[in-house]
């Protein structure tokens, strides 16, 4: 396949595409989950026993952003990855997928850069914004998580029943109008939802999972099963 003209969005809307990248995705995740959650994959603990709920009280929140803070990277290194086995698959040059070391975004692809978001909060995603530019252009990752499960050294394909993942393309508002929330001197934290007007403009590619836009402002997010349990 010719590298020229090529749009990454478009390239995604081919169902055998998405299938093989979310796939890839889920895959490496689970492969090295180990570098996450070394001592309970070692000794076959659940996050649960890891992090028992009754030790965090009222707190139950910060239990999901430890575990969110310990698999981003984890997301985050599974999309460049399945990204570039695809491309190589593809005969794309592999060089056209690079991780991005700028406060711009975290993936280049196809000369384009990309901002990678992962979450397991409710119909949202969080980060913390200095800067006053951002890209136009996410990859959202959304999961729900088994606590339950009992992690090893080789096999967690459970440990996500379901996800979804979604790709926008050309957001063109200021970041205060995509960001909800104000930084501050020492707390830039903030909230990001998919707008209805974006999945109606076609900004939005449902690569794994649907959209529920029938109610509200915002976007519902639908999961679809993990593919590892296909």
């Amino acid at each position: 396949m010719s590298d020229n003209f090529l749009n990454f969005k478009e390239l995604m809307s081919i169902e055998q595409h998405k299938f093989y990248f979310t796939k890839k995705a889920v895959n490496w995740v689970v492969e090295n989950l180990k570098d996450a959650f070394g001592y309970c994959c070692r000794n076959e603990l659940s996050l649960d026993e890891y992090l028992p709920p009754e030790r965090f009280g009222n707190l139950q929140n910060q239990i999901t952003v430890f575990i969110s803070v310990r698999l981003s990277e984890l997301w985050e290194n599974a999309i460049y990855e399945s990204i570039k086995e695809m491309f190589g698959q593809l005969e794309i040059k592999i060089d056209n997928v690079k991780r991005w070391t700028t406060a711009d975004g975290d993936i280049s692809i196809l000369g384009k850069t990309w901002e990678i978001k992962t979450s397991q909060a409710k119909d949202s995603w969080t980060g913390a914004t200095h800067s006053s530019h951002k890209v136009p252009r996410y990859i959202l990752v959304h999961y729900q998580i088994d606590r339950k499960k009992r992690l090893e050294l080789v096999n967690n394909n459970e440990l996500f029943p379901s996800l979804s993942i979604y790709l926008i393309d050309d957001i063109e508002e200021d970041t205060r109008e995509i960001w909800n929330g104000e930084p501050k001197e020492n707390s830039s934290f903030t909230t990001f939802r998919i707008k209805k007007e974006w999945v109606e403009q076609n900004k939005v590619l449902c690569i794994w999972g649907d959209l529920d836009i029938s109610k509200g402002k915002y976007a519902k997010i639908i999961h679809e099963k993990n593919p590892n349990l296909n």
